[in-house]
């Protein structure tokens, strides 16, 4: 099944200490993180709606202030992104969208 995508976003993905660069697609049912081809860790990573429990602001190494934080069931995945409350509050639209339709 192919996704929208309602907006994309350059972001790095913290996995481990690489913070992996690449877009944030904000998709229908859920985020689409898709890493540039010249990172060590390439795989795509895809955060489902139905598993979201909190998107919030936070700090990127505990001072910068460009930091996004997705807390699922399972884990928590930490994003750095300029304007980080306006992408948080597009992907709480699409979140609240999704839970509507359920």
């Amino acid at each position: 099944m192919r996704e929208t995508v309602t907006k994309t976003i350059a972001a790095n993905l913290f996995r481990g200490i690489e913070a992996v660069g690449g877009h944030l697609d904000i998709c229908e049912s859920g985020l689409l993180f898709r890493p540039h081809g010249v990172n060590f860790q390439t795989q795509e990573e895809f955060i489902s709606y139905e598993h979201v429990l909190q998107v919030q602001p936070c700090m990127t190494w505990g001072f910068i202030p460009n930091g996004l934080k997705v807390v699922t069931q399972q884990t928590s995945y930490h994003f750095v992104v300029w304007r980080r409350k306006h992408i948080a509050a597009a992907i709480m639209t699409q979140l609240q969208k999704f839970k509507e339709n359920l």
